[in-house]
């Protein structure tokens, strides 16, 4: 709207800046008709793009539900859990099974450690001589060899080591409460990343050997080892992928365990329950705005979205497993019918729901598309807000013309007025004057 507008008094008692504030005033009601439709249909967009918000969720509940893998879910119990744990890994390829089985060792890596030490790891062994030490491991199929001599430091050679083998093998530092003593491992375990020997070129006390008391196995490094009915499997760390396709089995320890795998449907009545709630908010939502006195009120095409999912979820009203409520136009589930179905009748309940899947499918695309009543109506709501802005900004312009064309008119009227009034004091005066001379 015009700023405020200000002209000085032109005649008498006469307000002329009210008068020009109260046709302002009358000439913007036509304006403030405009932006009172503009807010609603604002609100109309806001309830459109919240009723595609609840179809989107029923969307997604609808996919979840009509994706076939939702009845490979399954349900694994361990006996005994301080023993093996098992996961899930493909539920297209795990089958049921029951089985017993023992844990008889754990894998394990390779530990070499020194008899003896130094008092400093970071000080040179000034008794070091020029020497190599050898060590043979994955299984004795590779080897490195660390050269040493007087300037290196326990904890050079065990970098050295560590970086040679590119950390196949790990060389480090352990302080028993009075020496550092050097320990070599395999990172990882299993027999065949077993360190098989160390052998240093040097045999008398210049010798690392002599330095650190000798260095000696204390783990064999081995293969984590499953007894199942009789029959031995073996893994080199204590995860064990292919003993039941589409399950991973760990080893925690050794001892006996009961693993089953049995069917898991409660994902699916989860699901359904969930579609069941999501078209129920839809209907409230509907029912809700396009009545009387909604946002949506007169926007009765809004329910043809629940009919058509209504009509596309027949097969499971027919058979019993979803409840309608004439008096809310809500569904329920009968969970007796359910687990009945589940029970006794599962190819039945997949091929029901597979026709909901036919019914449906391309109208759930369609319906949260673009080119569906949702994203239609939203799209108009915004032509008609673009629309009416263009027309309130056209009639605030003209009306600010209009008034800079009632100011300019009521200015020149003033300069008129003070124009005659100083030609009627001159002329007084000069009537005065002669009067006085008479």
């Amino acid at each position: 709207m015009a700023g405020e507008i200000t002209v000085g008094n032109l005649v008498g008692n006469i307000d002329i800046n009210q008068i020009l504030q109260m046709m302002q005033t009358i000439k913007s009601q036509q304006i403030l008709y405009y932006q009172s439709q503009q807010s609603d249909i604002s609100n109309k967009k806001s309830a459109i793009n919240q009723l595609g918000s609840l179809v989107n969720d029923f969307k997604n509940a609808f996919n979840t539900l009509t994706d076939s893998t939702i009845f490979n879910n399954k349900n694994v119990s361990v006996s005994n859990q301080n023993v093996v744990s098992a996961v899930v890994t493909d539920t297209t390829k795990l089958n049921l099974t029951n089985i017993d089985l023992t844990v008889n060792q754990l894998a394990k890596n390779a530990v070499w450690l020194s008899n003896s030490g130094v008092s400093d790891a970071n000080a040179p062994i000034t008794t070091l001589g020029n020497g190599t030490l050898t060590i043979n491991y994955a299984n004795g199929t590779k080897s490195i060899n660390i050269n040493y001599d007087n300037t290196k430091s326990l904890n050079d050679i065990a970098n050295a080591i560590t970086s040679a083998s590119n950390g196949e093998i790990i060389g480090s530092i352990v302080y028993d409460g009075s020496k550092y003593r050097l320990m070599v491992t395999s990172k990882d375990t299993g027999a065949n990343n077993d360190i098989t020997g160390m052998v240093d070129s040097l045999s008398d006390s210049s010798s690392l050997a002599a330095a650190i008391g000798g260095i000696y196995q204390k783990q064999q490094a081995q293969d984590s080892q499953i007894t199942l009915y009789g029959n031995t499997i073996t893994s080199s760390n204590n995860t064990f992928n292919n003993l039941i396709p589409g399950l991973s089995i760990t080893a925690l320890s050794t001892g006996s365990s009961n693993i089953s795998v049995s069917n898991d449907y409660s994902s699916l009545k989860q699901t359904i329950s969930n579609l069941v709630d999501k078209y129920n908010k839809i209907v409230d939502f509907i029912s809700t705005n396009t009545g009387k006195d909604g946002v949506l009120s007169g926007e009765y095409s809004l329910n043809s979205i629940t009919d058509q999912i209504f009509n596309g979820l027949q097969p499971l009203l027919t058979e019993g497993i979803l409840n309608f409520d004439y008096h809310t136009g809500h569904l329920s589930v009968d969970n007796t019918k359910l687990d009945a179905e589940i029970s006794t009748n599962l190819d039945t309940l997949k091929t029901n729901i597979s026709q909901v899947k036919n019914n449906l499918f391309n109208y759930m695309l369609y319906i949260t598309g673009i080119d569906g009543i949702i994203q239609q109506k939203s799209v108009s709501y915004d032509n008609q807000i673009n629309s009416i802005n263009e027309t309130i900004q056209s009639l605030q312009d003209r009306l600010n013309s209009e008034m800079d064309n009632l100011k300019q008119q009521f200015i020149y009227m003033q300069n008129i007025m003070q124009q005659y009034q100083s030609l009627g004091t001159t002329i007084s005066a000069t009537f005065l004057n002669k009067s006085n001379n008479g």
